[in-house]
């Protein structure tokens, strides 16, 4: 046998090769009392697998000094979140951070250095940060930053005035303008453009009010011809609790066209935001498309009032803008409905009643509308038809689907006088023990296709009367599927003969059953969103779309594993039931095996429907995220 003796260095490069790693790529200072958004960059590392915590260590042993929140995964390589220091953090000490993840090695990360806070006056009041701390001369639009301070009094002074100094001198410069908004006593929101002609270098601040006097930061700004990008604000920047709006989130020299992005909006130091984004694209005009990122956002009615931030992160770059959006008391009369009753079985059809406070509901007419939402997305689980009697009181009729899931719902009703009038645990499902549908197989067709299915129930009795079976979209009957005819095999199976036009919508529909002589509607059933006409292209009818692909585990967790045995697979999106994208996810090289991180950003417990292009055609297949 032949030994093959490899030299020491090659043995070395191979595992430094493959060793993980990380490094804080826009910053490796912090001042004491700072809260600070940074980027960890990772080499062989593997973010998008499981859950990532930060431990800080000083001199060895864990501490609390440093924390890192707000934590965004943009890649398995591309992380952020927001380092927040305590005040009496030790200065001028060298810090290290371990990211730890369940199901990885640890990642260690080194020279983290605390810097003093700023010059006080005696008084116990200090300059903490200043955020963002790169400022680029001649910028056509102004640079939000956001000047932190300690027992200082910025909002009750009133009149704030911003100085700057170049480092190591005494003299001002003249060569910028400014407007500064004091959004409490402890935080100062500037908007400041540096004109063109000023050097490159660090600079330090001075704000001065009546009750704090003259307050330093050294070092604080960095003024440089800036190449990178950068989120620049939130238009508008409030809102009342409970309100839906849209807002533009704008950026300098980011590239919101390309690739995947992550959204959602943060409260500094909580783990959750009560702020939802319902949905996001970049705007559509050809020139601000890449600047401009349109958001529909819905905010809590019990999120806590005062600032939020802004986090948008892909592939390249993870950006934080802090303090960028307001959540109001309101100035309206509160508004607020309860139902009754507020609970039903799966499957159940009935009527509900609806009393409001404050509430338009016969002036709103026909506007209103009534949403049941899971996870903070809206369900066709349960499909509600309003009916105002006055003002104050509505009826309501609910068709619950066999299959919704059970447990509670957030309720939304909406009309255009009260606007978004938010109940969460307004509604509780409950199991069904008794009859109802289980399985409609095959549950996937294609537009203009004719195939036969098998309906099963549950505690059924189809073979004691006949039965009128149909197809519903969105909970509304639709004439896109049409059952031409039906054979009972026993009480919990029915065979039926459906045809799909060549003009149906793509996506799922769901399917309702009830019998003839049935005059009550207590013999309704129905399945929610359990048959997909697909929107294959390429691929041949006679080749299901189970054949092409296998994907599992569904329900999924975290990670989809998408394989096939005859196509190669080129990309795949996650899309929500009303067609709009999620999430993008496109393998290096196209392969029969691919593996799909769910986004963090994906609410649990709803459905969503997975597109796969192959070289064989796009196939559509609906999972469900846990």
């Amino acid at each position: 046998m032949k030994k093959i003796l490899l030299p020491i260095s090659f043995v070395l490069l191979q595992v430094s090769l493959f060793a993980q790693s990380a490094i804080f790529v826009n910053t490796n200072t912090i001042r004491q009392g700072e809260a600070l958004p940074v980027s960890i960059s990772g080499t062989a590392t593997n973010f998008r697998s499981g859950s990532n915590t930060a431990v800080f260590y000083r001199g060895g042993s864990p501490t609390e000094d440093l924390r890192l929140s707000n934590v965004v995964v943009a890649s398995n390589t591309l992380m952020g979140g927001i380092i927040e220091a305590k005040p009496n953090a030790l200065a001028s000490f060298n810090y290290s951070c371990v990211i730890k993840n369940p199901t990885q090695p640890d990642v260690t990360l080194t020279n983290l250095i605390v810097l003093q806070s700023g010059i006080g006056n005696g008084t116990g009041k200090f300059l903490a940060s200043v955020i963002t701390d790169t400022l680029e001369p001649g910028a056509v639009a102004p640079t939000q930053i956001v000047i932190k301070g300690y027992n200082t009094n910025f909002k009750t002074a009133g009149t704030n005035i911003l100085s700057i100094f170049k480092s190591g001198t005494n003299t001002p410069l003249t060569q910028f303008t400014y407007t500064a908004t004091a959004l409490n006593n402890n935080t100062l929101r500037v908007m400041i453009n540096i004109g063109n002609g000023v050097s490159n270098g660090l600079y330090y601040i001075k704000v001065s009010n009546a009750l704090d006097g003259n307050l330093e930061l050294s070092n604080s700004l960095f003024i440089a011809n800036r190449y990178g990008w950068r989120l620049h604000s939130v238009n508008g920047d409030n809102a009342e609790r409970g309100q839906t709006l849209s807002v533009a989130i704008t950026g300098i020299k980011t590239k919101f066209r390309q690739g995947s992005h992550t959204v959602a909006f943060f409260k500094q130091g909580s783990a959750t935001s009560k702020i939802n984004v319902n949905s996001f694209s970049p705007a559509t005009t050809t020139f601000i498309g890449d600047t401009i990122m349109m958001a529909n956002i819905t905010v809590a009615p019990s999120a806590t009032i005062g600032m939020y931030g802004v986090v948008i992160g892909n592939e390249k770059y993870v950006e934080y803008l802090q303090d960028a959006f307001e959540v109001k008391e309101g100035t309206m009369a509160q508004k607020s409905f309860i139902i009754s009753p507020a609970a039903a079985i799966q499957g159940q059809v009935l009527q509900v009643t609806i009393t409001g406070t404050n509430t338009n509901f016969a002036q709103a007419s026909s506007t209103n509308q009534i949403v049941f939402m899971r996870q903070g997305s809206p369900t066709f689980a349960i499909k509600a038809e309003a009916l105002p009697n006055t003002n104050l009181l509505m009826q309501a009729g609910l068709m619950i689907a066999n299959n919704a899931p059970v447990g509670f719902y957030d309720v939304q009703i909406w009309n255009s006088i009260d606007g978004p009038i938010f109940r969460a645990n307004a509604f509780k499902v409950e199991e069904n023990n008794g009859p109802k549908l289980l399985t409609i197989t095959p549950n996937v067709g294609d537009r203009g296709q004719t195939l036969q299915v098998s309906i099963t129930g549950h505690k059924t009795a189809f073979t004691q009367g006949s039965q009128t079976i149909g197809f519903f979209k969105q909970g509304s009957p639709t004439n896109d599927i049409f059952v031409s005819n039906y054979v009972i095999d026993h009480d919990s199976l029915i065979r039926a003969d459906v045809s799909i036009d060549l003009a149906a919508d793509g996506g799922f529909y769901s399917v309702g059953m009830f019998k003839n002589n049935d005059t009550t509607g207590a013999s309704f059933m129905y399945l929610n969103e359990a048959f997909l006409v697909n929107l294959a292209i390429g691929i041949k009818q006679e080749l299901a779309a189970e054949e092409v692909l296998h994907v599992y585990p569904n329900p999924a967790n975290e990670v989809l594993h998408i394989e096939s045995k005859t196509a190669l697979i080129q990309k795949a999106e996650i899309m929500d039931l009303q067609g709009r994208l999620v999430q993008t996810e496109t393998p290096e090289i196209p392969s029969n095996k691919f593996d799909v991180k769910v986004g963090d950003f994906i609410a649990p417990q709803q459905y969503l429907i997975l597109k796969v292009y192959t070289n064989k055609g796009v196939i559509f297949q609906r999972i469900l995220i846990q």
